[in-house]
C-alpha cells in the first residue's frame, strides 16, 4: 500500500518533503518519514531540487499543508511521488501482507534506534505540551473526579506501581497518562515515563489542579470495589483497637472498610515506631475524596 489514506494532519514528530516550485504557496506532499534521512533517501529516489526536506515542527510553524483542493475526494490532486513507496522490499516480498509486516519490522527498527538518543527532559517536555504548560494543567483539570485507578485498571497500572507505592500517586499518574494520550502527540517518547517526569517535575501543581474543589463521587459501590481493590479491609477482620490506635477508615461506606497498616498520632507511638506515617498524611494517601476520615487515639483512655 502506497500514499497516505483518509485525512492528512502534520505529525510534529514526523519529516516531510515539501513542494518549493512555487515560493510564494508551498505545498507539503502527503506523505509521513520516520527519520530526515528517509526523506533524503526518498527526494534523491523520487523527487527534484524543487522539493526540500522540513521537520514536523516548523511544517506546523509555518502552517503547510496539502494541495487547497480537496484531495481526500479528488486523488488526482495529490502529489504523484506521495503514492511512491518509501521502502525498498526484498526480492522475495511481493503480496500485500507480507510488505505490511516487513514494513513494520522496519520502523520498529527505527524506533529503537531513535530512542536510543532521545533524552526526555523539561526541553521535550515543553515541546510535548507545544509550550503551553498552563494549557495541559487546565485541561488536566478535567480529570478531577477520577479515583478509579485500582478497580478499573489500565496496561500502564503495572508500570506505575513500580515507580509509587501508595494510591494517591497513582491515580494522579493515570490522569496525567489520560490527559496526554487524549490531547498530545507524544512522538517516540513513553507516554508512561512522560507522565511520570511531570509529576516528578510538578507536585504540587498537579495535586492543585486535580484536587482543587474536586466532586465527591456518588457512586458508592463503586467507590467501595476501589477501596477493597486498593488494598481496604472490614474492620471487623483487621486487629485495630478503637480508643487505641490510630488508623484511616471508610464513611458511607457498609461494612466499615479500614486500611491496614497502622499510623501514628500521639508522640508515643510515634517514638515507638509502630508506624511510618501519621494517620492524617497515610489518609491523604490512601483514601477517597469524602469517603475516608482518621481515626485516632482516645487521649483520656
Amino acid at each position: 500500500m502506497t500514499g497516505y489514506k483518509g485525512p492528512f494532519r502534520v505529525k510534529k514528530w514526523k519529516w516531510y518533503l515539501v513542494d518549493l516550485r512555487d515560493w510564494h504557496h508551498p505545498v507539503i506532499v502527503r506523505k509521513h518519514f520516520e527519520t530526515a534521512e528517509q526523506a533524503l533517501i526518498f527526494k534523491k529516489k523520487y523527487a527534484t531540487k524543487d522539493y526540500d526536506i522540513i521537520s514536523g515542527f516548523d511544517a506546523i510553524e509555518y502552517g503547510l499543508r496539502d494541495w487547497e483542493f480537496n484531495s481526500i475526494k479528488h486523488p488526482e490532486y495529490r502529489h504523484s511521488i506521495s503514492r511512491l513507496p518509501k521502502y525498498d522490499y526484498p526480492p522475495h516480498i511481493t503480496d500485500q501482507y507480507r510488505r505490511q509486516i516487513w514494513r513494520m519490522t522496519q520502523r520498529r527498527g527505527i524506533t529503537r534506534k531513535q530512542r536510543k538518543v532521545m533524552e526526555l527532559n523539561y526541553k521535550a517536555l515543553k515541546e510535548i505540551w507545544d509550550h503551553k504548560e498552563i494549557l495541559f494543567f487546565k485541561r488536566l483539570k478535567k480529570y478531577r473526579g477520577y479515583y478509579q485507578a485500582y478497580s478499573k485498571k489500565m496496561p500502564v497500572f503495572k508500570e506505575f506501581k513500580k515507580h509509587y507505592q501508595y494510591p494517591r500517586d497513582i491515580v494522579r499518574l493515570c490522569a496525567i497518562y489520560m490527559c496526554l494520550k487524549k490531547y498530545y502527540d507524544v512522538g517516540l517518547y513513553d507516554p508512561v515515563k512522560v507522565a511520570i517526569l511531570i509529576y516528578d517535575l510538578f507536585p504540587e501543581k498537579v495535586s492543585k489542579w486535580l484536587e482543587t474543589n474536586a466532586p465527591r463521587p456518588s457512586n458508592e459501590a463503586e467507590v467501595k470495589k476501589e477501596f477493597l481493590a486498593r488494598g481496604f479491609v472490614k474492620f471487623r477482620n483487621s486487629d485495630f483497637i478503637r480508643g487505641k490506635d490510630a488508623f484511616v477508615e471508610t464513611i458511607l461506606i457498609t461494612p466499615t472498610l479500614v486500611y491496614p497498616i497502622r499510623a501514628w498520632h500521639t508522640h508515643e507511638q510515634l517514638m515507638s515506631g509502630v508506624a511510618d506515617y501519621r494517620v492524617y498524611e497515610l489518609q491523604s494517601l490512601v483514601g477517597i475524596q469524602g469517603y475516608t476520615r482518621s481515626t485516632i487515639p482516645d487521649v483520656n483512655r
